[in-house]
């Protein structure tokens, strides 16, 4: 796609100063140590026999895995070419 927008260009005459690619941050290992951390509350309400330390990781690690997997969804998006 990116080589035809080129050729295209260049046949019109026109010259294009900026690239065109974004660098972005990797998020994945911040988000599952998140979770590791959740999960570690979690176990240690259930050893602790802490009834509300256990409700709240298991809430927090239900809830963190659903927004991972809602992140996760690649949403169809119509491209506008200049």
């Amino acid at each position: 796609m990116l080589a035809r927008k080129v050729v295209r260009q260049r046949r019109l005459g026109l010259k294009h100063q900026r690239p065109e690619h974004h660098q972005y941050v990797v998020m994945m290992p911040i988000i599952i140590s998140a979770l590791m951390a959740f999960g570690i509350v979690r176990f240690i309400g259930m050893g602790t026999q802490n009834k509300s330390l256990y409700i709240f990781g298991r809430t927090a690690l239900v809830s963190g895995m659903a927004l991972k997997q809602l992140g996760s969804l690649r949403v169809t998006r119509k491209r506008l070419e200049r």
